[in-house]
């Protein structure tokens, strides 16, 4: 795969600081670490950026708007002629701030996290939480943001996964995303009651087949949530019949692209490959230039390197009669559970997969 010269876009997780504390967060260990960068760090970084013409930049935390001084960050991000988008619990947006991003007229979108109902939302996120998140979303369209949502499903949230879709898209948003809680972070002390197991995965796929068989194009089949596995399982059932490889690179690790066109900064200024995987350290912006890590770095050039791996020559994959329609999953689920980077993710493993999926296509079958 051909590497540009430059990330086209950077993500940054301005502030470990957060106002809520969120029950699964994955970058829960990560705040720990050094304090937020001072905003002329930042200011420096985005001049950087732009000599590298990098062309969006995504902001993230903790919580970007716990910060005094976001409006100032973004201000420099449209000076220096980026885009940005911007990931949030939603709990701090009021109509001014939405009327700031508004002004700004480079914002490609915001998206706040909704996890099911106000109970269900509530529980992971704190008493209050839903309701906040919701007048945030309310703010952004009053003012002509565009606003997405993202649905992390958890154990209960799965059972009420269409009713959430469907008050998501009565808010006035049109688009938005969904995918599974995974062990990283808070989420590894409390899997117990936020792990999808068998039951929950095959409820999730069958709200999700319901729901956008009457709203389809309004859930993005990206990630590894229930609707990325409904189609891939469609895929590989077709081809395979047909004796065709899938029309996208499988049989090895190549399931991630995203080190090829993305770079991720943490809120000390630590480049990482992605904010899912923090672990893996290539440098600081304090001290490594951009093109430097993303060209000649060590760490990430052997992360690119996974694509080229053949399943074939994975122990735990050789006998599975899947394995040329794998793509070996999420690398920084992998870490998170191997801590070995040339592993496939056994919780996305198709084989492992394919008996809640077989179940699924039973109960679709008039009895």
């Amino acid at each position: 795969m051909e590497l540009p010269e430059t990330p086209r876009n950077v993500d940054i997780s301005v502030t470990g600081t957060c106002n809520l504390r969120c029950s699964y967060c994955y970058y829960a260990e990560d705040m720990k670490k050094a304090r937020d960068l001072p905003a002329p760090v930042w200011l420096s970084f985005f001049q950087e950026l732009e000599e590298c013409k990098v062309l969006t930049v995504t902001l993230l935390g903790g919580e970007p708007f716990a910060r005094a001084d976001f409006d100032d960050l973004a201000d420099s991000i449209v000076e220096h002629k980026m885009r940005f988008c911007v990931l949030t619990n939603g709990t701090l947006i009021d109509r001014k701030a939405a009327r700031r991003l508004a002004a700004s007229s480079r914002v490609d979108y915001v998206q706040v996290s909704i996890d099911g109902d106000e109970k269900i939302h509530d529980s992971l996120r704190g008493k209050g939480t839903f309701r906040r998140a919701v007048k945030g979303i309310e703010n952004l369209i009053a003012e002509g943001v565009p606003a997405t949502a993202r649905i992390t499903i958890t154990k209960q949230g799965a059972f009420a996964l269409y009713d959430t879709c469907k008050f998501i898209l009565g808010l006035g948003v049109n688009r938005f995303g969904i995918n599974e809680v995974f062990p990283r972070g808070r989420a590894c002390d409390h899997r117990t009651n936020l792990l999808l197991g068998p039951d929950e995965k095959l409820e999730a796929m069958r709200q999700m087949e319901r729901f956008i068989t009457e709203h389809p194009g309004t859930v993005s089949d990206q990630g590894g949530g229930p609707l990325w596995k409904l189609k891939f399982k469609d895929a590989v059932e077709k081809y395979r019949s047909e004796g065709r490889p899938l029309p996208f690179k499988t049989g090895y690790l190549s399931a991630c692209r995203c080190a090829f066109t993305k770079l991720d900064v943490m809120h000390d200024g630590t480049y990482v490959p992605c904010n899912q995987l923090t672990s893996m350290t290539l440098g600081n912006i304090r001290t490594h230039s951009l093109k430097d890590v993303w060209m000649n770095n060590r760490t990430l050039k052997d992360l690119r390197a996974r694509i080229d791996v053949p399943l074939s020559e994975v122990a735990s994959c050789r006998k599975c009669a899947y394995k040329e329609f794998c793509t070996g999953g999420c690398p920084g689920m992998v870490m998170g559970i191997e801590s070995d980077l040339l592993l496939p993710n056994r919780l996305e493993c198709f084989s492992g997969l394919k008996p809640v999926l077989d179940r699924f296509e039973f109960m679709k079958k008039p009895q």
